[in-house]
């Protein structure tokens, strides 16, 4: 049997799972929901926000403060020219003295540097500071006047087109309905006790009269001159030097500047990072959630797949023949701390029974995302090839961190199958799978899909039962065989 190139076959791309929305991912993309004991990809899950922070200097910030900020840290500085974070650099200058001007002193000085392209403030003739945390020159936007004029008129007439939306809504009632709720919260008595008391319309009372006529003020356009786009005279005459002109990345890193000489880049501030939850759309249960603090890297919830659903690998592959059968051995690890069996059967479509969502009724109602519905999609699976699978049920023992560095021998426990178990060793087993290419692989790819049957430990404690219970789950995989090898003489 042909050995096929380990660095390639070791791939999880080559081992795809069958999400429930009917999308194909490897086991490091999908999540595995404890409560609804199904596979979720990243199409089935919701990510919130949990915090802000700086990666370069660790600052948290809220996230009214990183609005406001335009979610850029207002310590750290990027490098203009590759990206990477900015560090300040000390030097020494000859400067007249504070107290005698007629008398040379040596004098520190603080710049910044990238240490990956070498760029520095000095490149773009940025002066140097007198203190490591020094005010550096911010570049203001000649534009910004107009920008905050324009944001403001459509705030201000999407403020008019919903309270618009809320009249027409409303006006239809019957006088009854609408004297009692001009008496409730957002009521005309509502509107009149908050202007009497000083304080500004909310924005669920604000109507046209409340609006300033001030801030509906009409834009005229403005005919763009094509003459300011012109090229100079010294880009027809002067020979063009690459190294001196930005690139495009360089440009929209930067889209309030956008120069286009090297000598004209200034530091920019850092992005503020996010620590995102996932969330899953039919359960609403976490699937992921880190710490809050941004010091920490852990996690309090982690439910990737890899910790919960059986790892399939492929460990080798014979040469695939159209219509001959090889010997291909499959690999499948129990990534949990109970015992596990599997079981291999042919691929089939998913039943009305495993499509059927059921959410959990303790959560159903204060589910912001229940009226969303996704809508499955049809998988695009192309089996080339015929699997002979294995009728038996094979055990996986549980993992065992220091079982890695023990030689002792592992089988004796388990009466395997020597035809269909190559070998075993700790939470991992070796399968014997015969494939045999169909004809319509052709000279391309060859792939097969099966259905995996495993029992899953649940170690969720509920109303009903106080003990884990072992479930009996399914998984649809499907396997990149690798290229079917064109017989002589063909063609």
């Amino acid at each position: 049997m042909e050995r096929a190139n380990v660095q390639e076959a070791f791939l999880s791309e080559r081992v795809k799972y069958l999400c429930s929305c009917g999308f194909l991912k490897p086991i490091y993309r999908v999540y595995f929901c404890r409560h609804c004991q199904k596979i979720r990809c990243g199409n089935c899950v919701s990510q919130e926000m949990d915090s802000t922070y700086c990666s370069g200097c660790l600052e948290m910030m809220s996230n009214v403060e990183a609005g406001l900020k335009k979610n850029r840290c207002s310590t750290c500085k990027d490098c203009p020219s590759c990206g990477h974070t900015l560090s300040t650099r000390a030097t020494s200058i000859q400067a007249p003295s504070m107290e005698d001007p007629t008398k040379i002193v040596p004098r520190k000085v603080y710049y910044v540097a990238c240490g990956f392209c070498r760029w520095t403030s000095r490149d773009s003739k940025l002066p140097d500071q007198n203190v490591a945390s020094g005010t550096w020159t911010e570049f203001e936007n000649p534009d910004s006047e107009r920008l905050t004029t324009l944001s403001d008129n459509y705030r201000a007439l999407a403020v008019l087109e919903r309270s618009a939306a809320e009249q027409g809504k409303y006006g239809r009632q019957d006088k009854t309905r609408r004297f009692l709720e001009g008496k409730g919260k957002f009521g005309a008595m509502a509107r009149a006790t908050r202007k009497q008391a000083g304080l500004p319309p909310s924005r669920s009372l604000v109507t046209a009269k409340d609006l300033d006529a001030k801030s509906l003020k009409e834009m005229a356009a403005q005919p763009f001159d094509e003459a300011d786009d012109a090229l100079p005279e010294s880009a027809f005459t002067e020979p063009l030097v690459l190294t001196s002109v930005t690139t495009l990345d360089q440009r929209l890193a930067f889209p309030e500047l956008q120069t286009e000489r090297q000598d004209r880049l200034q530091p920019q501030h850092k992005h503020a990072e996010m620590k995102r939850s996932m969330r899953c759309r039919y359960c609403d249960h976490n699937l992921s959630k880190p710490e809050y603090s941004c010091i920490s890297i852990k996690f309090r919830i982690q439910l990737n797949a890899y910790y919960h659903v059986p790892d399939v690998k492929i460990l080798s592959v014979g040469e695939l023949l159209v219509g001959q059968q090889t010997e291909t051995v499959l690999t499948f690890s129990n990534p949990t701390i109970y015992p596990m069996t599997i079981r291999l059967e042919k691929y089939r479509e998913p039943d009305e029974e495993e499509l059927q969502e059921n959410p959990d009724p303790e959560h159903k109602e204060s589910s912001l995302l229940r009226p969303v519905t996704l809508q499955r999609v049809e998988p695009d699976i192309q089996q080339t090839a015929e699997l002979t699978l294995p009728a038996a049920e094979v055990v996986l023992a549980p993992r065992d961190d220091s079982a890695e560095f023990d030689d002792a021998p592992s089988s004796s426990e388990f009466r395997d199958d020597p035809s269909v178990v190559v070998w075993r060793q700790a939470n991992k087993v070796a399968l014997r799978v015969p494939v045999t290419p169909l004809p319509s692989a052709g000279g391309g790819r060859c792939s097969a899909a099966l259905l995996l049957h495993y029992s899953y430990t649940n170690t969720i404690v509920t109303g009903e039962s106080k003990q884990p219970q072992t479930l009996k789950l399914r998984a649809r995989l499907v396997v990149d065989l690798g290229q079917v090898t064109a017989a002589e003489g063909s063609g």
